[in-house]
């Protein structure tokens, strides 16, 4: 006798591993089971036809919610099983459905780190596309004006952003070498501009490329510019200085456009990643609410003997 009270206490002690994993598969099979059906139904809303089809906000939200309603209820259905599966023990009420609903947070919690576990080389690759998104819209900042002036200069190549930035920087710094006349800062003397339009087009663009990056046009630089327009179109110097003006100020404003237009790609960007984990975070906090409560109504019908009638029939099929 006082062995069978031993054994008695040690089962209310005890979790009931085999119903905790019976629920959680069950579970996730659920899961996997609606979002198939979820795929199904997403990929029929959407067209590669304009104007056909729900628009995108449309499609996040109805996916949004789907995914709620799947997590929910496959949990609540996992919780439900381990409830029923669990060995009754003789113990009150109120412990029972206690114990009832420790076992339904057991299935959330192993189905949430298998699914976790399972799905992280996803999230790593979201997260890492987010922040290489983020991280390129910042960098547009800094280097907006080098790109724009290696545009103009026709130095477009496949070469990676940095090693552009650095090679038209170089180019500046070349071109000043083979200038003829005082290249100096603050020389009065102006220096003699190249004649051919190409080579002449090119080399504008690595000045104003330099200007643009550190936010000022350099005297010496404003004045071979002009003689170079002024060879060009045939302009007089004052009116060929003052287009460089108009110019480099044009230029400016697309660069500060440009960068603000980063900088509010990048807050978007931190605003979405953060509603997101909000929503997550809900709907999995939804989801161990939904397998406890599962569990307690197993549990609650397990003690009654009772069988849940599904479509008129008490049988699982």
């Amino acid at each position: 006798m006082a062995t069978q009270g031993i054994e008695i206490e040690a089962q209310a002690r005890s979790i009931d591993w085999g119903a905790v994993l019976a629920g959680a598969v069950g579970a996730a099979a659920i899961s996997v089971l609606f979002a198939g059906f979820g795929t199904a139904l997403g990929l029929s809303m959407t067209s590669a036809h304009r104007f056909a089809g729900v628009s995108g906000t449309t499609f996040a939200i109805v996916a949004g919610l789907w995914f709620a309603l799947v997590h929910i209820a496959s949990f609540y259905a996992g919780g439900y099983v381990t409830g029923r599966m669990r060995r009754a023990i003789s113990i009150t009420a109120e412990e029972r459905h206690f114990r009832d609903g420790v076992h339904g947070f057991l299935v959330w919690a192993v189905g949430t780190l298998v699914g976790a576990y399972f799905l992280a080389s996803t999230a790593s690759a979201i997260t890492s596309k987010v922040a290489d998104t983020a991280g390129q819209a910042m960098q547009t900042v800094g280097q907006s004006a080098v790109q724009m002036a290696g545009s103009a200069a026709g130095q477009a190549s496949s070469s990676p952003e940095n090693r552009a930035s650095a090679e038209n920087v170089l180019s500046y710094y070349a071109d000043r070498l083979f200038r003829r006349g005082a290249t100096a800062p603050g020389a009065a003397a102006p220096a003699s501009p190249p004649q051919d339009r190409a080579v002449a087009t090119a080399e504008a663009g690595r000045i104003l490329a330099m200007a643009l990056y550190n936010d000022r046009l350099e005297p010496n630089d404003r004045t071979y510019l002009a003689g170079a327009v002024a060879a060009q179109t045939g302009l007089p110097q004052e009116d060929a200085a003052r287009r460089v003006d108009e110019v480099f100020q044009a230029a400016q404003t697309a660069k500060n456009q440009t960068a603000a237009q980063a900088r509010e790609a990048a807050d978007t960007a931190r605003r979405s990643g953060v509603l997101a984990a909000f929503l997550a975070a809900a709907v999995s906090l939804a989801g161990l609410i939904a397998a406890a409560g599962g569990a307690a109504a197993g549990g609650l019908n397990r003690d009654e003997n009772r069988v849940p009638s599904v479509l008129g029939s008490t049988r699982f099929w």
